[in-house]
């Protein structure tokens, strides 16, 4: 996990918005989890993240998953208000009560600090100070919107992103762990640079098994594919009821996806008092 602010979730019903109100440390996994779902079981997003079907992603993570927490950190998670659209034909936010949840289009930076008239906007006050928007990406080294294994120790300053269809490290190119690769910045696949060091620490990295993974011309690491993920805004679109995604590239988009039958990966959040 790593740490993305103070003061960002309130933890009480009816909270005045105060600061004792709020929770001390808001956490967003530094990878997926390992195991990929379908939002719900239900045909369409009506009713959003907030309705909660027995067969649902917010049931898995507040339920199954919470539930198979150490008592430790069972003691530590408090239920806080998150807030999220409604789904088809309704542009208004409602509010739930969640231990564990997936990050929406504000908190990601899809949703700018000017975009108010956005019904995205009130889906939280607060971004995630480190992820940026589309039109920064290729002009600022900075954090993109795929999980980045361990860049909690890292200068994000001194991560480089390569955009072009060959591989950086047959182009000439001396790689640094947690450099980015996209073959382009409207389509790109993204991936990211291990070491053989960090590489050989693990089996599986979020859903994607080390083994599988093709080395690079220079010998020295390889690169870890980043995979499409949910997040819990829901498009409006009378056309595809569906929720929003963060791509394989990092942009965030939604398309005719089966809320039911579509599964892509989870990346989650949680607050500790």
């Amino acid at each position: 996990m790593e740490y993305a602010g103070k003061n960002l979730f309130s933890m009480k019903e009816g909270s005045d918005s105060s600061s004792t109100d709020l929770s001390d440390g808001t956490y967003i996994a530094a990878n997926l989890l390992s195991k990929k779902s379908y939002m719900r079981s239900s045909g369409n997003n009506q009713g959003g993240w907030a309705e909660n079907p027995t067969d649902s992603l917010r049931t898995l993570l507040n339920e199954k998953l919470f539930n198979a927490l150490d008592y430790g950190w069972r003691s530590i998670i408090p239920s806080v208000e998150v807030y999220s659209t409604k789904g088809i034909n309704d542009s208004t936010t409602q509010v739930s009560y969640d231990k564990i949840f997936v990050w929406s289009q504000r908190e990601l930076g899809g949703i700018s600090d000017t975009q108010t008239s956005s019904i995205y906007y009130n889906e939280n006050a607060h971004r995630i100070p480190w992820f940026i928007n589309d039109s920064l990406l290729s002009t600022e080294n900075k954090r993109v919107r795929f999980p980045m294994y361990s860049f909690g120790d890292m200068n994000l300053e001194d991560i480089t992103i390569y955009v072009q269809q060959d591989d950086p490290t047959s182009t000439g190119h001396t790689l640094k762990e947690g450099d980015i690769w996209l073959t382009s910045l409207s389509s790109g696949y993204g991936r990211y640079y291990l070491s053989n060091e960090t590489m050989y620490k693990h089996t599986y990295i979020g859903d994607t098994s080390i083994t599988g993974l093709g080395q690079t011309g220079d010998l020295s690491g390889r690169w870890l594919p980043a995979a499409t993920y949910w997040l819990r805004s829901t498009s409006s679109s009378t056309s595809y009821p569906t929720f929003y995604h963060v791509t394989s590239s990092g942009y965030i988009t939604y398309s005719n996806t089966s809320v039911s039958s579509t599964y892509y990966g989870i990346l989650i959040g949680l607050n500790l008092i």
